[in-house]
């Protein structure tokens, strides 16, 4: 039979207790041995007023796994997310949408291809304790659209399909403390079954309630120091601990075939449940073995091609004594020539995430097989279990280092509703080392960003970045950045005849940095570029160097004006003109009458390339072109590195506070919204554009000041459910407004504009304009922005 292909992880996000906002900083907290376990943080809520005085009704610890970040902050802007929303919206939810970004942007990924394909989102979650909070408020918080959508647990998943464009399955499960490894097992399935072509897969889980620490306590499985003291004699329950993390996932074959970087590879899944057990909660031993068994047939390998084990390690005593039970059944027969296979548990770093749990062993996992070293388990051995002799606590860690034998190992996982996986990873080797890449002079770098504030932020990362940078390294993270990392609204360039020059003009432009969100608008070929002189076989060569085959290049002769000059290209078959020029960024239309009498529009586009060398003139005129939104097809600029990228600075979040504090500890604050404004104003603003922006910001619950008239409403938030209310604010224009106008007429400028021309009570849409009519029409848009 047919091995089943191989899943490619190509990458990861997290965020998890000790400060692990990365996989980088995971690997810190777990190489380094760290107990990352804390007090329970006051703004979660008021541990001493629920203690357990002896009563047996209060928490038994004070102490579990929490994130280090504030998790009331999030950057709404960046989703397009109103305040009001944002405010209501689950946590979970808000570090979800973060963690999927930066999954997708780790794995190299442009959003922009991505969105209407074939891919996935599985999350695991188990509980809304936002929600609970919620509803919890004096008087009860109504039942409207932002409560639906923003704290039912479809949302988890379905908040990532949404914003990302992703039309596959988006599920949302709940499987307890396996929750986050079943949403990989299931995503593997869905990958091998041709159903998706890529996968976000992982779990959540923020601690916000007491009640369900109570809860825990109650039943007796939590450890009064908090902490999960896995495979220890002291090991007495386990510490909670908040978490999250996401896996992007795509067929092996596939991600060879993109050329993406691949951390590792998931050989074989297996899933059971414990069935008809002693007790509902309790672990059975069999059916763990059988979720074991059937992740090494689904691998096609037996229990002596496995070198490490990761175990779910929760630190109670009948968990780690059944999950050693379990594991000492499948590898009883493993060959006694190998050495043990080594054990760990990342709980005992971090505490036990629970829905958020298999998915923090997978990345750490992975870590491990790039590192070529295994953290050591920072608790045990506990000497009242009977230790198989295939396992050996690794309360060393050290090297694990490649050899001709393929590196494995296995991941466990169960939950409390009797769900156990087990995966099968595995280290990728190449079939073919990848090709050094020779720098490719001058450089042109362009960053971007969703706010400026972000930008700015990451226009100085990168100048640290490439601070010591030598020529080749800058041209690998040049190219990692170009072909690996999605186009954003605010943009910034900046060039270099090397590394250090490169360097130099970044900071010196992030100092004088001056931005404004560049308009959505892609420009296609033909286009023909004028330069002054007549180097005219020298400006072809560079633009094919650069990637680009223009119509025709051209310079002015001696007394030829700019009205001659724009037919004879229009002859050529041009339909935009680029000029490199130091006159400043300039857009304007060229009105070419032909011979048969009819009249053709032509964009000029003028292109800032001042005070450069003559190489660097024409990589920094397009570098300033892309800054206003006129993309180019810069296809082969830099070349595509494949498997040898690594990582440029990540784009950093822009965040604010969106937080409803429990009523039962503290007042909840006062958050400041907008000044609600009628339906219907007494007094309507003379500006269509006025009244159109006020009437949005009323919606979104921002100042009319910060929505910006060309950016998609979309984009800032206007879903279906508030396009609704928008059309009714609306009605004082004395016009029937459909909220299917809103797609139509997508930003305010261009639905101000619409609604002051239609005639009363007009339902009728404009048709959907043609390619060449939309590209006239974002120029226009621009030619207006610049006055």
């Amino acid at each position: 039979m047919q091995r089943p292909e191989p899943i490619a992880i190509i990458g990861m996000s997290c965020r998890y207790p000790g400060g692990a906002e990365s996989p980088a900083e995971l690997w810190r907290v777990v190489s380094s041995g760290l107990d990352a376990t804390s007090d329970i943080p006051r703004q979660r809520f008021d541990v001493d007023a629920w203690a357990d005085t002896g009563s047996g009704r209060g928490i038994i610890t004070r102490r579990g796994g929490f994130i280090a970040s504030d998790i009331r902050a999030f950057d709404a802007g960046f989703f397009g997310i109103p305040p009001a929303e944002a405010e209501i919206m689950d946590p979970q939810f808000r570090l979800l949408l973060e963690l999927g970004y930066e999954a997708l942007e780790d794995a190299g990924q442009d959003l922009g291809r991505l969105s209407g394909g074939d891919h996935g989102v599985y999350v695991g979650v188990c509980f809304s304790e936002y929600r609970e909070r919620l509803l919890a408020e004096p008087g009860g918080r109504p039942m409207d659209s932002f409560l639906i959508c923003g704290t039912t647990s479809c949302s988890a998943s379905g908040r990532l399909s949404y914003h990302f464009g992703f039309e596959g399955p988006s599920l949302t499960l709940d499987a307890a403390c396996s929750s986050s490894l079943l949403t990989v097992h299931q995503a593997c399935r869905d990958l091998r079954a041709g159903e998706i072509d890529l996968a976000l897969a992982g779990g959540v889980n923020l601690l916000l309630s007491p009640e369900t620490f109570v809860a825990f306590s109650r039943l007796q499985v939590l450890s009064p120091d908090g902490r999960c003291k896995a495979f220890d004699v002291r090991a007495d329950g386990y510490g909670r601990a908040e978490g999250a993390g996401l896996a992007c996932l795509k067929r092996l074959t596939d991600a060879e075939r993109d050329g993406d970087r691949i951390l590792a590879v998931i050989e074989g899944t297996g899933l059971t449940n414990d069935g008809a057990a002693k007790s509902y909660t309790a672990p059975r031993p069999a059916a763990q073995a059988k979720a074991i068994r059937k992740a090494m047939a689904d691998a096609g390998i037996t229990a002596d091609d496995i070198d490490v084990l990761e175990a779910h390690g929760t630190g109670t005593r009948l968990g780690d004594r059944v999950e050693i039970e379990a594991l000492g059944t499948v590898y009883a027969d493993r060959s006694p020539s190998l050495p043990p296979i080594r054990l760990g548990a990342v709980k005992a770093n971090i505490g036990h995430a629970e829905s958020a749990a298999g998915i923090a062993s997978l990345i750490k996992m992975v870590l491990a097989l790039r590192a070529g070293a295994l953290p050591p388990h920072i608790y045990g051995p506990n000497s009242n279990i009977d230790w198989p002799v295939s396992l050996q606590l690794d309360t060393g860690g050290g090297a694990w280092p490649a050899s001709d034998r393929i590196r494995r190992a296995g991941i466990n996982s169960f939950g409390m509703s009797g769900v156990n996986v087990h995966l099968i990873l595995a280290e990728h080797r190449p079939t073919a080392a990848a090709a050094p890449l020779a720098p490719h002079l001058p450089f042109l770098l362009t960053i971007s960003a969703q706010s400026a504030e972000s930008l700015a932020a990451l226009g100085r990362a990168w100048v640290e970045r490439l601070k010591g940078a030598s020529d080749a390294e800058a041209a690998l993270l040049v190219a990692s950045q170009a072909h690996r990392r999605s186009t954003l609204r605010h943009r910034l360039t900046a060039v270099g005849n090397c590394a250090a020059e490169l360097r130099a003009c970044l900071a010196l432009r992030v100092m004088d940095m001056e931005t404004e969100a560049a308009p959505d608008c892609g420009v296609a070929p033909p286009v023909a570029f004028v330069r002054s002189g007549s180097d005219e076989a020298g400006i072809e060569t560079q633009l094919r160097q650069w990637g680009i085959t223009p119509c025709a290049v051209a310079s002015r002769t001696e007394g030829q004006g700019d009205d001659a000059l724009a037919a004879e290209l229009a002859k050529a078959g041009a339909r935009l003109i680029v000029e490199i020029s130091p006159q400043g960024f300039a857009a304007r239309r060229m009105e070419i009458h032909g011979d048969d009498g009819e009249t053709q529009i032509l964009p000029w586009i003028s292109a800032l390339a001042p005070q450069v060398s003559a190489p660097l003139a024409l990589p920094a005129g397009l570098g300033r072109m892309h800054e206003h939104g006129l993309t180019l097809p810069l296809t082969v600029l830099p070349p595509n590195p494949g498997a040898a990228w690594i990582d440029p600075p990540a784009m950093p979040w822009s965040r604010q506070v969106f937080w409803v504090e429990r009523a039962a500890d503290v007042p909840k604050p006062q958050f400041p919204v907008q000044p609600d404004v009628p339906a219907h104003p007494t007094a309507p603003a003379t500006d269509p554009l006025d009244q159109v922006r006020t009437a949005l910001a009323a919606v979104l619950g921002v100042a009319p000041a910060g929505i910006d008239v060309d950016t998609p409403m979309a984009k800032l938030g206007l879903d279906s459910l508030l396009s609704i209310n928008l059309a009714n604010r609306l009605g004082a224009l004395d016009t029937s407004v459909s909220p299917t106008v809103f797609w139509n007429h997508p930003t305010v400028r261009k639905l101000a504009k619409h609604l002051s021309a239609a005639p009363v009570n007009d339902t009728v849409l404009a048709p959907t304009p043609a390619p060449l009519v939309a590209l006239e029409a974002e120029l226009d848009d621009i030619l207006e922005r610049l006055g």
